[in-house]
């Protein structure tokens, strides 16, 4: 219904003002959390292509080395 903001009293614009302020931060909230989601699907599958990789050319060698650490943990 309102044309013009500044037709309002002071009080109602920073009402209004508070309420717009809201408005961004959660929308600015949920693309942020939803870029997130995408960063750690992408990253969960990058880690998942790198110990496939690993384990492709860990097939074809003919000596391995590792320290025990390292052996343990792969």
């Amino acid at each position: 219904e309102i044309q013009d903001v500044w037709q309002l009293a002071l009080n109602s614009r920073w009402q209004l003002y508070r309420l717009w302020l809201q408005m961004y931060q959660a929308d600015t909230r949920r693309k942020i959390l939803n870029y997130e989601r995408q960063y750690r699907t992408s990253a969960e599958r990058m880690a998942e292509l790198r110990l496939q990789e690993d384990l492709h050319i860990l097939k074809d060698a003919q000596v391995v080395g590792m320290t025990t650490t390292g052996a343990a943990k792969y």
